[in-house]
């Protein structure tokens, strides 16, 4: 209909995201499926990063406060795990969260340590 690629889309999408700071509703996000969920690496900035609070953070992210907490506690845990020397393997299998989803938030703790060298763990509520 449009004669743009769903690549194209998604590429626009995201940065139309990243510009604005916000997120699109999308089926991925919305059903929290997929690997097109991105609001694990937003609601986690928004909290650790720039100390908002997890009201805050759920209305700005279309979020329940519930899966807020959850993204905290389950970065926390991931963290947690991952310091005192167990596997992404192990680690997921203590949590009972897939491998994938540990190496997601891997990869969300090494930005975060980019962006912010001083992020202490015991800052992060719960």
């Amino acid at each position: 209909m449009t004669k743009i690629s769903t690549a194209t889309i998604s590429k626009y999408a995201r940065e139309y995201e990243k510009e604005n700071d916000c997120l699109l509703p999308r089926r991925g996000t919305i059903h929290d499926i997929g690997r097109s969920i991105t609001h694990k690496a937003v609601i986690c900035r928004k909290v650790i990063l720039e100390g908002k609070a997890i009201e805050e953070t759920a209305k700005e992210t279309n979020h329940s406060n519930e899966a807020v907490t959850r993204y905290i506690i389950n970065f926390k845990r991931i963290y947690k795990y991952l310091e005192k020397g167990l596997s992404v393997n192990d680690t997921a299998f203590a949590i009972k969260v897939s491998k994938n989803l540990v190496l997601e938030y891997v990869n969300l703790m090494e930005d975060l340590r980019e962006q912010n060298k001083s992020f202490n763990i015991e800052d992060i509520p719960f």
